[in-house]
């Protein structure tokens, strides 16, 4: 076989299983179709990732005529996903597949001195794979949601609650443990931000902003032309330690500043500042203290003052579980990069 008869036939192979992983279980038939791809060259590829253990086959669903079709599907032995979503108060761990469907969760109180936060991450992983019938050792990767600064390099910086997070290297705490086991972190602004993009309330939007409020100050999450923006050194969005007066009050007092003027005035001038450097198609708000009403009523007002282009304006629709989501998403995709890696280096 020639280098290019080779090289496309390993392209064709991870076509397949990309479409496995996008859309389900499919028979070679309707495969072939949705590829452009011949009968023929499909069969082969079929046997090719039978053989090698990337799929395996199920019957399918009768049809009003004929027998049922065979079914392929990605290999549960492939492997598993982790996620671990970290807050003040507790820590949430979910198992997925590669399809990202949820196999198990735990969630627990979060501990607040650094040993006992590892341990209780590693026990909640531990005890999420039991839940679901695997082993530790089936994680291909494992993706934090944390509420701090994550710089290119995996390292914390302008950390929340809890404070002990600054104290834990967590690629090094992985490494140690598990070490075949992939390591991504994410700030939990912009793990929400692209949960709210993928299912949540700016599905329909290609460049938006998430400004959420919380337990540990304000942040901000940007997706533009539909990928989440992290920045040259994935500080995009750090807005909390910023002032946009001269009074000395950073956007972080925000979170526990009174629902009052000033506050919707404050915000106002944020969101209009960033809607009209970026022309977005709105922003996205999350606040811990769910007073939807208020906000609906109070900051268009506000903004009517401070903005000169009308602002489109959305409640997160995810709540607390779009961190999990959005860094489950994350995790996800860097396992599949992961196994990609691995299908194109098979002969």
């Amino acid at each position: 076989m020639s280098r290019s008869s080779a090289e496309r036939r390993r392209n064709n192979r991870v076509r397949v299983l990309e479409a496995l992983r996008r859309d389900g279980d499919a028979s070679r038939a309707d495969l072939a179709r949705a590829l452009g791809l011949s009968k023929v060259t499909l069969s082969a590829i079929a046997s090719e990732i039978l053989e090698q253990g990337w799929v395996v086959e199920r019957e399918g669903e009768a049809g009003s005529i004929g027998r049922r079709p065979t079914l392929l599907r990605l290999a549960p032995a492939l492997g598993v996903v982790g996620t671990v979503d970290i807050h003040a108060e507790s820590l949430a761990v979910r198992i997925n597949d590669l399809r990202g469907a949820v196999l198990a969760e735990q969630t627990r109180a979060t501990a607040h001195d650094a040993e006992s936060l590892c341990k209780g991450v590693f026990d909640a992983l531990t005890a999420a794979c039991a839940a679901c019938k695997r082993e530790p050792e089936t994680l291909l990767a494992v993706g934090l949601a944390v509420p701090a600064a994550v710089d290119t390099a995996g390292q914390l910086h302008t950390i929340g609650q809890p404070a002990c997070l600054a104290e834990i290297d967590w690629r090094a705490e992985f490494a140690q443990r598990w070490p075949r086991i992939g390591v991504s972190l994410v700030n939990n602004n912009n793990a929400a931000t692209l949960a709210e993009h993928l299912e949540g309330a700016a599905i329909d939007w290609s460049n938006f902003a998430f400004v959420g409020i919380g337990q540990s100050g304000l942040g901000c999450g940007l997706v533009l032309g539909d990928r989440l923006y992290r920045g040259s050194h994935h500080g995009a969005g750090e807005i909390g330690a910023l002032m946009l007066g001269d009074d000395g009050i950073v956007l972080d007092r925000l979170a526990d500043s009174p629902r009052t003027d000033d506050f919707y005035r404050r915000l106002a001038q944020l969101i209009s500042l960033m809607v009209h450097l970026l022309d977005m198609d709105g922003i996205v708000l999350h606040a811990a203290d769910h007073d939807h009403a208020t906000w609906v009523r109070e900051l268009p007002k506000a903004l009517a003052r401070h903005s000169s282009r009308e602002v489109v304006l959305r409640a997160a629709a995810l709540g607390e579980r779009a961190p999990m989501i959005g860094a489950a998403r994350l995790a996800t995709d860097a396992a599949w990069r992961m196994l990609e890696k691995r299908m194109r280096t098979r002969h």
